[in-house]
């Protein structure tokens, strides 16, 4: 039978539960004088690229668009189980 224990880095690990297909969503950012804008957001478990899309308007009928991505990563962990 299996009598091991984790080690203390397997310990203090999460397991991934959260899959959700969209990370976040917005409608309504305000953008500085400049234009930009920073969000913060907790993103899903997936190890994936994201792709980021948004729209803006000027509110007089101007729009703009412009899209993006990034990765997502997480450090591996394995447990060796040995016959005994």
């Amino acid at each position: 039978g299996y009598g091991g224990g984790f080690s203390s880095g397997a310990a203090n690990t999460r397991i991934r539960k959260d899959f959700q297909a969209l990370a976040y969503y917005n409608g309504s950012i305000l953008t500085d004088d400049n234009g930009k804008a920073q969000i913060t957001f907790k993103l899903p478990d997936d190890l994936t690229t994201w792709r980021v899309m948004a729209v803006a308007t000027d509110g007089n009928l101007r729009f703009g668009n412009g899209e993006g991505t990034f990765l997502t990563t997480k450090p591996l962990l394995t447990n060796a189980i040995l016959p005994q």
